[in-house]
């Protein structure tokens, strides 16, 4: 009985042998087992074994690697890599001479059609998964790799858009540039313009693996494109185009609401251009995205979308950027919003570039762009800092009530020696200038105690006027507790001296005394 089995045994292995290798194996053979349930072991059985032509070895490791997935995962692939792993070194290095050509082939082809399915992707993450560097090297660094390398390059650029999502990839765009480096992305910028699709990875992938000058270059195409978004050939371009999504959508709008409709995608086109910008920055960008900013006829949201684009992007050493972002933050026809923001940039710039320009802003009719200047400056500064900024203050003639209480609360919050409390005592003396003595005074508002209360009240004889409102100046008042006031001695009687009354007088009374635009009039 054992004997039987036995015999059985050897003729089964016999009979598989004769199939496989016995009877001569065709490329046929090789092109239907990637359709069989036993195909792939066939086929890998075909790849290791020496005794087999080399043409269709080849041949087998290519049906793997292109066969349909199954049960949702491309098998082939990792069974070919699998069995390549397997060989001995010198085996597997004459059959990958043989096999990367075949690779690039299939990797340089022509993209398929839109709407076709794109048979080269898992030659591409087979190709991927033999560069030298990965987990198990399976392919020396060489002729062979650069080969690969130039192929994978111009299968990303070949259909960069289309591919970048495509279904079915093991290795995503990003993966595959990333281990190629910095010259797989060099040609990148010039799939940058207008109608193209993914330019927000486009910058990402530039600025992420792009060398310098494939981000200048970058940086010069984005503000090509920008420029024409912003453009009336852009509106013309697209005005069909809405159209026709009105209609489709049943949509009737007015020639103002349509016009509206218009700007609005104009807009939103913008900011996206803008995004990309921000990602990539360099000199192109960042010089439009402040000429933009700086203009008067563009939408507030999109300035906005500009100065957002340009967080830590301008050059501290560009004596015409700054000045692009001292034109914003000083113009009279700029939205406080815009204002506000062109600011922030300054505020990420050192100390010793804009403490100049935003003095300079001092002499603006308009108080508010002296008080945000003025603010930005003193959160920039240490007690180092007060005398310069004080001469400077002294000069001013027109005050809000804002302004000094402002001013006085954030000296007091400065790190470092001597304390705000000090600093301000040798500026509140009669002999200073009043918007000076204001703002030492306005110290107090904030955080005076109830030790300071009976020197401030010496100060309430003080009859020298306050500086007034410029004429015509919005919201500008000197008013506390309901009441007009209008000497140095009626600032502290009736602005400061009930501050400290409220903070002193328990918690439930405290908030009212925090400093704000609107604090005085709440008390």
């Amino acid at each position: 009985m054992g004997s039987w089995k036995t015999t059985l045994a050897i003729l089964s292995l016999s009979l598989a042998l004769v199939a496989l290798g016995g009877c001569r194996t065709t490329s046929e053979d090789v092109q239907r087992w990637a359709n069989t349930q036993q195909g792939p072991r066939k086929l890998v059985a075909v790849l290791t074994h020496a005794k087999y032509p080399r043409d269709l070895r080849v041949e087998a490791g290519l049906t793997l690697i292109g066969m349909r997935p199954r049960a949702g995962r491309r098998v082939g692939i990792d069974q070919a890599l699998d069995a390549l792993a397997a060989m001995d070194a010198e085996d597997r290095s004459k059959v990958l001479a043989a096999l990367v050509p075949q690779l690039v082939s299939r990797l340089t082809g022509p993209p398929p059609s839109p709407g076709q399915e794109d048979e080269s992707i898992p030659y591409k993450d087979a190709a991927y998964s033999l560069l030298p560097g990965q987990d198990d090297t399976l392919m020396a660094s060489g002729e062979l790799e650069q080969a690969l390398r130039a192929a994978l390059t111009q299968w990303a650029m070949g259909d960069f858009s289309g591919r970048m999502d495509a279904p079915g990839q093991k290795v995503s765009m990003q993966q595959l540039l990333g281990q190629l480096g910095a010259q797989s992305v060099r040609g990148l910028p010039q799939l940058i313009v207008p109608g193209a699709a993914k330019v927000d990875r486009i910058a990402q992938l530039v600025a992420e693996i792009g060398e310098d000058a494939t981000k200048l270059q970058a940086s010069e195409k984005l503000a090509d494109l920008a420029k024409f978004t912003a453009s009336s050939a852009w509106l013309d371009q697209k005005r069909p185009e809405l159209q026709k999504a009105n209609e489709a959508s049943g949509i009737k709008p007015d020639d103002k609401a349509f016009a509206k409709q218009l700007e609005t995608f104009q807009e939103e086109e913008l900011l996206r251009v803008f995004a990309s910008m921000r990602r990539v920055g360099g000199k192109p960008s960042i010089d439009f995205l402040l000429h933009f900013a700086a203009g008067s006829t563009n939408t507030e949201k999109a300035r906005l979308g500009a100065l957002a684009a340009l967080e830590r992007k301008v050059d501290a050493n560009s004596a015409d950027q700054l000045s692009m972002v001292l034109k914003i933050a000083g113009s009279e026809e700029t939205p406080d919003p815009v204002r506000g923001l062109a600011l922030t940039r300054m505020s990420e710039l050192p100390r010793d570039k804009v403490a100049g320009p935003l003095m300079d802003l001092f002499d603006s009719p308009n108080w508010k762009v002296r008080w945000v200047a003025a603010e930005l400056l003193l959160k920039m500064s240490g007690p180092q800092h007060v005398e310069e900024f004080m001469q400077r203050l002294s000069k001013v003639e027109h005050m809000s009530l804002t302004e000094p209480l402002r001013y006085g609360q954030l000296i007091g919050e400065m790190k470092g020696e001597p304390s705000g409390k000090d600093l301000v005592d040798s500026y509140s003396s009669s002999s200073k200038k009043v918007p000076v003595r204001l703002t030492a005074l306005g110290f107090y508002y904030a955080h005076g105690q109830a030790s300071d209360v009976s020197a401030l009240e010496k100060v309430t004889k003080d009859r020298k006027k306050l500086p007034e409102c410029a004429e015509g100046a919005k919201d500008c008042e000197w008013v506390c507790a309901n009441r007009e006031v209008t000497t140095v001695g009626e600032y502290v009687e009736h602005c400061i001296l009930p501050a400290i009354a409220a903070r002193n007088s328990g918690p439930t009374q405290s908030d009212s005394s925090k400093p704000s635009q609107d604090a005085p009039k709440a008390q």
